[in-house]
């Protein structure tokens, strides 16, 4: 563990500098070089499906038969981008900094753009296992980045809102079509909150958990990768408390929330009420755990409502913010420890 404390402590200095010169990149891209490095020159065994993606792209995509033949070359979006590394070196260390640079690059443009400072959200981004997504799902990860640059179109009111906002979905869709599913969600997540919201998302995941089992059941009819998700498994649901305690100290603090930041709080606020329900619906109806990874489009709310939490003028106070940080830092340990393969942290051997 102590490898991700030293990260998260550097990359919390320089995200700290690069706040306080707004106006210089320098310490923005240094802030972007450390997130791409640490990701991209650890070893193959750091990540649950590290590996396996090493071992395709070192082999060469083309030569893959089977599953992952069907994972990598159907998302064409992630098999061009490979075959463009590849003309670089079929080194993995190549792929993993790509993939790196790929997702963060999205990510901090997003940061930057919707917040007026980087400590906050890069923080939660980083304990809240979100930087460490790639880790482990890499081709989902950068779908999760792309698709983070559609955030702005839900504040569009223009004509073509909707329109821009579909073509960064289908974009990021082309390295993993899962993020399909937030196409229609663009007229949820405008809505102003209240507490028929809630009521609202209750009732769109009773729906969606009744008609999953024959959705599922349909698609691994259509890719083969889909069969696995029909079956069942435990676990989860101290994953599941966490979020949903989080989303209702989010609903609660909305309160105190400047009218300025206000309208999009709420949109995030939806948006993280809708990744909480996919945790709910997962428990309840008790399919297979990993459909959680559709959470992650819209877990990355979580950045942006503390954002506003702490840029507001009623602020937590000290004893909250203590509780907070040590919470975040509790759930990283966790993370990193006891989920997605993660420790020991280690160096690609071949560098």
């Amino acid at each position: 563990m102590i490898p991700y404390y030293i990260f998260l402590v550097i990359i919390i200095f320089f995200a700290f500098l690069s706040s306080k010169s707004p106006k210089s990149k320098i310490l923005l891209y240094v802030t972007l070089a450390v997130m791409v490095l640490f990701a991209g020159l650890r070893d193959a065994e750091v990540g649950t499906d590290a590996a396996s993606y090493a071992r395709t792209y070192s082999e060469n995509t083309r030569s893959i038969e089977g599953e992952w033949e069907e994972q990598l070359t159907k998302e064409a979006g992630y098999f061009y981008f490979t075959q463009l590394l590849g003309s670089i070196s079929r080194e993995y260390v190549v792929l993993f900094i790509g993939i790196a640079f790929l997702t963060y690059m999205c990510v901090l443009t997003v940061i930057r753009r919707e917040t007026k400072e980087l400590v906050v959200p890069i923080f939660v981004f980083v304990t809240l296992g979100l930087y460490t997504f790639v880790f482990n799902a890499a081709r989902q990860g950068i779908a999760v980045g792309v698709y983070m640059l559609s955030f702005k179109y839900l504040f569009d009111n223009g004509k073509n809102g909707f329109l821009k906002y579909s073509a960064v979905v289908l974009l990021a869709a082309l390295f993993h079509k899962t993020v399909i599913i937030a196409l229609p969600l663009f007229f949820l997540f405008r809505l102003q909150y209240s507490p028929r919201m809630v009521v609202l998302i209750g009732l769109i995941g009773a729906g969606i958990g009744a008609v999953l089992p024959a959705f599922l059941s349909y698609a691994g009819t259509l890719e083969q990768r889909y069969v696995l998700y029909t079956t069942t498994a435990g676990g989860g649901e101290m994953l599941t408390l966490f979020y949903v305690l989080i989303t209702v100290f989010f609903i609660y603090w909305r309160r105190k929330i400047d009218k300025g930041y206000l309208q999009r709080y709420d949109v995030y606020l939806n948006m993280m009420l809708f990744g909480t329900l996919i945790y709910v619906v997962v428990q309840i109806y008790g399919v297979y755990i990993e459909l959680t990874r559709f959470a992650a489009y819209f877990q990355v709310a979580c950045i942006f409502l503390w954002a506003f939490i702490y840029q507001s003028k009623k602020k937590p106070n000290s004893a909250l913010s203590v509780t907070i940080i040590i919470g975040h830092l509790l759930f990283y340990y966790i993370f990193c420890s006891k989920m997605a393969n993660l420790t020991p942290y280690m160096l690609n051997p071949n560098l």
